[in-house]
Parts: structure tokens; C-alpha cells; sequence
């Protein structure tokens, strides 16, 4: 979780003002990539009418991958970079390499394994329904 022990215990017996609100600064981060990343997203998907919505399913999911990279990059960049924001060619071309990979092992998935059960007598049946 990175919760500090101070503020976990309450024990600031061995605590200096520096040394607590730099484990409160990290914390503070953590708390607000977990808003950021998770919570907004899942308050957002809670209505059933932009759950059956592509275009919304589409946004939230490209709005996750987004602010996940950006997450990682808010945390390891500054070691690179200590002057300011830097971005080197290898960063797009990795997370393009990364997906490209994930993606080629997902789709190479559904050779072995059809989506729909082949062979259901009532196939036609359950493609058909729409829910309410």
C-alpha cells in the first residue's frame, strides 16, 4: 500500500518534519494515482447505458492504458531527468513493442480456442438475445 509507519501507528516518536512529510508526499502520490487510475474509471462504468456504449468502453479503457503509463512514467522518469520533463525516442517504441507483443499473444489466442461454443445446439438462439 506504502502507507507510512507513522501514520499507520501514530508513533512519531522517531520522526523528523523532513523525514514525515517526505513518506507523506509519496503516500499522497499513491493515493492520487489510485483516484486517478482506478476509482474515476469505476464510479464512471457504473451506469449499465455506458457499459453496452463502444465508444465509451473505448475511452475509459484507452483513459486506463494512458494514465497508467503516466503513472510509470511519473515515477521513474525523474531519476533519468532531474532537470525538468525528457523523452527519448526508445519510450513510444517500447510501449508500442510491449502492446504489439500483448496483443499478437492475445489474438494468436483464439486459433486454439474459438470464441463462441461450436457445436451448441442453441447457438443461434444466444447470439441472438440482446439483454434488456
Amino acid at each position: 500500500i506504502g502507507l507510512p509507519y507513522e501514520l499507520g501507528t501514530g508513533d512519531m516518536s522517531q520522526v523528523n518534519y523532513s523525514s514525515w512529510r517526505g513518506g507523506m508526499l509519496g503516500f499522497r502520490n499513491t493515493v492520487e494515482a489510485f483516484r486517478w487510475l482506478t476509482l474515476i474509471p469505476l464510479f464512471a462504468m457504473l451506469p449499465r447505458a455506458l457499459k453496452r456504449n463502444r465508444g465509451a468502453l473505448a475511452f475509459f479503457a484507452g483513459w486506463l492504458l494512458l494514465m497508467h503509463y503516466v503513472d510509470l512514467y511519473w515515477q521513474v522518469m525523474p531519476v533519468f531527468y532531474q532537470r525538468g520533463f525528457g523523452m527519448h525516442w526508445l519510450s513510444p517504441v517500447c510501449l508500442i513493442a510491449i502492446a504489439a507483443t500483448m496483443s499478437l499473444a492475445f489474438w494468436s489466442s483464439f486459433r486454439e480456442t474459438p470464441l463462441v461454443p461450436v457445436g451448441d445446439p442453441r447457438l443461434k438462439q444466444c447470439l441472438a438475445f440482446h439483454n434488456a
